[in-house]
């Protein structure tokens, strides 16, 4: 095994969408195989889909489609949908047509609002626009095959999974959406997965189509819980969703015709509470892996029933959420650190930074990439067999685009494009490239075009920043066995102005708070230049921490004051509370941010 060097990503001040170069980042990978970040700074995303080519195409909880090229890292917005974004209801799957180079045709599941305020999923057909003519903007044609009524205001378990199989059919999921008693009644939409062709109509094999009436002619299989992610594989005519699990297990389950997958009824090979549960009718996992959660349960949920056992043993694997996979069929690999891996299926858990792969004849599990910094929401491939995975960082790692490939003999090369910064006097920066190449590599930092003495470390610190003789041109030359190549240069503007003042005020502060508790915060800011600062320099965002990670709730912006109330996670586990997080930016960039947060008993 190879353990890359640490890198981090110092992001610029205008917090826009940053293209990167190439390649490493921590991670421990097999000899041979490196990790990089293609695309830096993204918005809020969920889901994502590759054409194998040259395109990824990223879907945001809020609606936003942008086109990557996975050339360069150019980011295009493409169009955004009506997606509802309130409580983590947003756009949730992406699917590409089997035609898409001749019909650029994608489809996509997401939460929206009717027009009379009712909640439904939205299943539609998405057709793309773009013109080789930059004076042309590209544009994004929808066309909603199928609406599907919500009758609660689910926060989580909303599901996404979906896929398009080589003979036009249309596979989706949704969860459990906190009701699982309703997954029993085909015509509640909770825990199922449903099959439609791609022009909206439904199918008359359909496993319930004769006995059923409207939605649940529409339905292939039951029994999912928290279905976010899936793949298909057109090889096999296969169709593998993640079922998130509860307290114990986490599923990769082969989706079959009819079948029912045991939620709430089992979860894995776990028997539940909610309705007893009959091993003899439940279709076991492909694979399970043990959640984190049941670790630190004194006394667990559920009993083991030794009747159900998945088709391949658990690895010993810990996580706490199966998220993205892809059955890894690139068709240019060809005596690479990569090869070995053609034909299995890789997946990852969402925040224990692995990715794993079922070898595709002996059904061996095996690690291919341990300690992945972020969390690995997505996952697929080109044709020259780099791996892609959609990270959701935190307040040191952006949302990001990393790529899993080969390792060349490159001369060094950066990951950060370097750009114009705005820094308090005082302030402390750390001025980090984002080294690639073959090691090792040997440093020197320039400051006007000067050497700085004594720099020659991979990154520059400059503390207690002085505007007189900090200002200025930075870049570092970085040099290996295979060449010689200086950096994009960083313009530090230095400044006496300070950061904005900020008072924050919240209801509860600190306390610990249950379902149906109302919260109000509000906030002024004042800057020694711009004065008071107005609703425009504001923006707020609530996040549910669950565990070892996070739900997005809402985004606002353009105002001082709001009120949320707090939601019924009853289905959740582990430790859970609310995150609210303010940053306010004055007119030259220079930001503040505070944070508060409040423990939710569920009791």
């Amino acid at each position: 095994m190879k353990v890359c060097k640490s890198r981090r990503f110092t992001p610029d001040m205008g917090g826009s969408v940053d293209r990167l170069e190439v390649r490493e980042l921590l991670a421990t990978l097999p000899q041979g195989i490196v990790i990089s970040t293609l695309v830096n700074h993204l918005g809020g995303p969920t889901t994502f889909v590759s054409d194998h080519e040259s395109r990824i195409f990223v879907g945001d909880l809020d609606g936003m489609i942008r086109s990557i090229s996975t050339i360069d890292g150019q980011v295009t917005n493409l169009g955004k949908l009506n997606a509802e974004n309130v409580d983590s209801r947003g756009l949730y799957g992406l699917a590409m047509d089997p035609n898409f180079a001749s019909n650029q045709t994608l489809y996509a599941f997401y939460y929206a609002l009717d027009s009379s305020g009712g909640r439904e999923v939205r299943v539609s057909k998405l057709i793309l626009n773009e013109s080789l003519d930059p004076a042309i903007a590209p544009s994004l044609k929808e066309t909603v095959l199928m609406r599907i009524k919500i009758t609660n205001a689910p926060k989580i378990h909303h599901g996404g999974a979906l896929e398009v199989d080589k003979n036009g059919y249309l596979y989706f999921a949704i969860g459990d959406l906190e009701e699982p008693r309703k997954i029993s009644n085909l015509n509640m939409p909770n825990g199922k997965v449903f099959r439609i062709r791609t022009d909206g109509t439904i199918p008359t094999d359909n496993p319930f189509y004769k006995r059923s009436k409207g939605l649940g002619r529409a339905v292939w299989a039951t029994g999912v819980r928290e279905p976010m992610k899936s793949s298909y594989d057109a090889t096999t005519d296969t169709y593998m969703i993640h079922d998130v699990g509860w307290y114990q297990t986490e599923e990769l389950n082969v989706i079959k015709k009819g079948a029912n997958y045991g939620w709430p009824n089992f979860e894995g090979r776990h028997q539940g509470k909610i309705k007893g549960g009959n091993p003899s009718g439940m279709t076991i996992p492909f694979y399970s892996y043990q959640n984190m959660t049941s670790l630190s349960q004194k006394s667990l949920p559920l009993r083991v029933s030794n009747k159900v056992k998945p088709a391949i043993a658990s690895n010993n694997d810990k996580g706490c959420a199966v998220m993205g996979g892809v059955y890894y069929r690139p068709t240019h690999v060809q005596n690479s650190a990569l090869s070995s891996y053609v034909g299995d299926y890789l997946f990852a858990d969402l925040c224990s930074g692995w990715v794993n792969a079922i070898d595709d004849k002996t059904k061996q599990v095996s690690r291919l990439a341990d300690q992945v910094d972020g969390q690995i929401l997505d996952m697929d491939y080109d044709n020259n067999g780099r791996i892609f995975l959609l990270m959701r960082g935190d307040a040191q790692i952006d949302n990001q685009i990393k790529v899993i490939d080969v390792q060349q003999n490159d001369p060094p090369g950066f990951s950060n494009r370097g750009g114009k910064m705005v820094v308090s006097a005082g302030e402390t920066v750390i001025l980090d490239p984002g080294i690639t190449g073959s090691g090792p590599v040997t440093f020197q930092w320039y400051r006007n075009g000067q050497p700085i003495e004594g720099a020659t470390e991979s990154t520059l610190k400059l503390a207690d920043m002085n505007e007189q003789t900090d200002s200025g041109e930075y870049y570092v030359d970085a040099m290996n066995a295979y060449g010689e190549t200086a950096s994009n240069p960083w313009t530090l503007l230095l400044t006496s102005r300070k950061r904005p003042d900020v008072n924050l005020v919240v209801g509860k502060d600190g306390a610990t708070v249950k379902a149906g508790d109302k919260i109000a915060f509000s906030a002024t800011a004042t800057d020694g230049w711009d004065g008071d600062l107005g609703t425009d320099h504001f923006v707020w965002n609530l996040e549910l921490r669950h565990n070892t990670h996070s739900h997005p709730i809402f985004t606002l912006k353009n105002t001082k004051a709001s009120e949320f109330v707090v939601g019924d996670y009853a289905f959740e586990t582990g430790a859970v509370a609310l995150k609210l997080t303010l940053t306010v930016t004055n007119s030259i960039g220079l930001t503040t941010t505070i944070v508060k947060q409040w423990p939710i008993t569920m009791k």
